[in-house]
Formats: C-alpha cells, structure tokens, sequence
C-alpha cells in the first residue's frame, strides 16, 4: 500500500509512505518473487527528488552492526545478520535508502518484548527512508 502526501509553502516537498509486510520464511517462493519484484515496482515509480518512506516488516535481522553495510546501516541494531537482512541491506543499498531504525539506540526493554507484542527492531518493524546529505 502506498499514499502520497504534498505539502505547501516555500519548503514544498512530496512525501510517498509505502507499507509492506514480506511473506514469511516457509511461504512458496513464487509469493515472495512476486512480493518483491512489486515492491521494486513501486519504489522505481517514486521519482528521486520526492521523499521516500517504507515502513515494513521483512521477517529477517540485518544485526547490531552495519560492517559493510554503513552507508544504509546506522549501526544500531542487535542480534546477528542473517541471509534475509543482507538481501534487505542489499535492497536498502540499491535504491539509496537508509534502515531509520538502525540510526539511534533502543532502550533494552524495547528490543524484545518476546509476548507477540510490537517492538523496536529490525525484525519486526523498521522504516527505510531515502538518504539526505546530513544522513549515515
């Protein structure tokens, strides 16, 4: 889903929100090509001088450090890295965008409240946004 939002004045920008819910690790791997090659879709329709905001939940860690990845991670993140958050540091790269989530610390009781319930981290919840100059 995606909605788009201008605003007035001398500062006048657009704003596109995407939300995007990845199908989860034992879904049939068509669903998942499908689910990508749409979300490439709608990321490329977006022109680069308008801002870009994802909010999403992957169903994958990109880990507590950025290591190669410190041009979209902010190196604040925790647990260890696996293939699915390479492919989304990948995808963060690709398109010049920047994890949000990893660029600040977390207070330990909000990084896993193990109950289902929302938390802060990169598993479960995390926004992308296009990179500015003042960014990671």
């Amino acid at each position: 889903m995606g909605i788009k939002f201008g605003t007035l004045g001398p500062r006048r920008c657009t704003v596109n929100v995407v939300s995007a819910y990845a199908p989860h690790a034992g879904l049939d791997e068509e669903l998942k090509r499908h689910f990508w090659e749409g979300l490439d879709d709608i990321i490329r329709q977006v022109p680069p001088t308008e801002k870009l905001f994802i909010g999403e939940d992957f169903n994958s860690h990109i880990g507590s450090t950025a290591g190669v990845y410190d041009e979209v991670h902010g190196g604040f993140g925790f647990g260890e890295r696996n293939g699915g958050g390479t492919s989304l540091l990948d995808f963060a790269k690709a398109f010049g965008l920047v994890v949000a989530n990893s660029c600040f610390p977390k207070r330990e009781e909000h990084l896993a409240l193990g109950d289902g319930r929302w938390y802060y981290g990169e598993k479960e919840e995390n926004v992308y946004s296009r990179k500015t100059e003042n960014q990671v």
